[in-house]
């Protein structure tokens, strides 16, 4: 098994034959989730899996198998009340213009993911998530941005990558609103 999560991630998708990179399939993964919850699932994997699909291709196989991990590593992250939610982006010893394109192939997933699963109309959303989205947009195109990577843009950097862990979480909770669980029953005698 290869130790980085986004070339593990990245060979999986190309045992499908997937036309996705790993940053941008995991921002299409949150997306996903935040709009469809536990039916996330068949949407991805009608995305990825090929037409000439056999089951009884191990390496295909394995490649499903193992991007079930990210996918549910990553509901349980964006139903977590701690905060866990983490892009899959770059560490920051990479080149710094590949974290900025990372970061808005990232942004392009997940709008994407929000697309194909079903967004709501905007005008039924708080004025806080459109927002989130339409910054969201202006990141996705990362590549428009005059940046020198000195401390000043990786500082900047980080701070965008903060703010997308927020924003998704928000919009996250808003599509996707965690449900109390039902209270207990000390007395099963209550129970009419």
């Amino acid at each position: 098994m290869i130790e980085d999560p986004i070339e593990q991630l990245n060979q999986w998708l190309k045992s499908l034959g997937a036309n996705i990179g790993p940053v941008e399939f995991h921002g299409m993964l949150a997306g996903l989730i935040t709009t469809q919850g536990a039916e996330a699932e068949q949407l991805y994997r009608e995305e990825l899996i090929p037409s000439d699909y056999d089951p009884a291709d191990l390496l295909q196989q394995e490649a499903l198998d193992g991007i079930a991990l990210p996918y549910a590593s990553l509901r349980e992250q964006l139903n977590d009340s701690q905060l866990s939610f983490y892009p899959l982006l770059p560490d920051d010893e990479r080149d710094f213009e590949e974290r900025v394109d990372a970061v808005a192939e990232w942004c392009q997933g997940y709008l994407f993911g929000l697309s194909r699963g079903g967004l709501p109309d905007t005008a039924r959303l708080s004025d806080e998530t459109n927002e989130f989205l339409q910054d969201m947009l202006s990141i996705s195109r990362a590549e428009n941005f005059e940046l020198d990577g000195d401390e000043e843009d990786e500082s900047a950097l980080h701070e965008i990558i903060e703010y997308l862990r927020a924003g998704v979480m928000v919009v996250h909770d808003e599509l996707q609103p965690a449900t109390p669980a039902p209270p207990v029953m000390s007395d099963p005698s209550q129970l009419h």
